[in-house]
């Protein structure tokens, strides 16, 4: 949905100043944008009962204001599906109100949300093609990346620019290809990479925190660990300097990767990872 126009544009657009100008926002652009946030809180509403789980009635794409985003963080604290619950997942989508009072998307949302598809609409979709058959597959065989459309893109083999392959990527017989259920997983994954406010500005656990150059840090580890501790590692600050310390074995890290976020015009890609420890 579009907001309405800012009391600066109806002078902009009009001409209008001082009083003219005021009396035109409170009588015509005031009640629209009070329907305006009628018509989106009745579409949240309406969302909330069709969709697969909880966090994903937050709408097409992660998009929220700061007080949207505080309203459905309150609906989600007792919402526990498959002991996961919908508040650790909005954490994970989102973090509360930037400059513009708009909530800030995850590091992670590499789905291009201004054409057909988008982030939670493509997990929504994933969730309907779940099958036993496929997720064991995911889990116990090698990967055949035979499922097409429906991705997260966070595998690499999906960077599909001009200059890495040898014909068109738009070709209509070299569509990209996806493991439907390895997003599925990786999807629920992002429960352990919450989004948060810190002294740079907003940010998703494991990236680094420059606009410019991001890059996501991940560890491996033995023995293996309790979840809680897991997602205590992954928070680890250390993670994301360029060069991760040799200390980190002493808890238990065997190895660290990197990858870099790359932008193909409306793609987000992974960059093939690279070990750093």
């Amino acid at each position: 949905m579009k907001q309405a126009a800012p009391p600066h544009a109806v002078s902009g657009k009009r001409g209008l100043h001082g009083r003219a100008r005021t009396e035109a926002y409170t009588f015509d652009i005031k009640p629209l944008e009070a329907e305006l946030h009628l018509c989106r809180k009745v579409f949240l509403e309406k969302l909330n009962l069709a969709v697969p789980r909880s966090e994903l009635s937050i709408g097409k794409k992660v998009d929220l204001s700061g007080t949207e985003f505080r309203t459905r963080a309150g609906q989600f604290l007792d919402d526990r599906t498959f002991d996961l619950p919908a508040v650790t997942m909005l954490a994970a989508l989102a973090i509360e109100g930037g400059p513009d009072d708009r909530s800030r998307r995850t590091d992670f949302d590499f789905v291009d949300s201004s054409g057909r598809l988008s982030f939670s609409g493509t997990v929504r979709q994933l969730m309907l093609l779940v099958t036993p058959e496929r997720l064991h597959a995911t889990l116990f065989k090698p990967w055949q990346r035979a499922d097409e459309r429906w991705s997260l893109r966070f595998d690499p083999v999906e960077d599909r620019r001009y200059a890495l392959l040898d014909r068109d990527p738009t070709a209509s017989d070299n569509k990209s290809r996806s493991e439907w259920m390895a997003n599925l997983l990786a999807y629920r994954a992002l429960s352990l990479y919450p989004c948060a406010t810190t002294r740079a500005g907003a940010t998703t656990a494991g990236w680094n925190t420059n606009p410019d150059d991001p890059w996501f840090t991940w560890p491996l580890w033995q023995p293996p660990l309790r979840m809680d501790v897991v997602r205590s590692l992954f928070g680890q600050p250390t993670l994301i300097r360029d060069m991760a310390p040799a200390w980190l074995r002493q808890m238990g890290v065997v190895a660290v990767f990197r990858s870099s976020r790359i932008a193909n015009g409306d793609y987000v890609n992974f960059t093939p990872s690279q070990g750093i420890l």
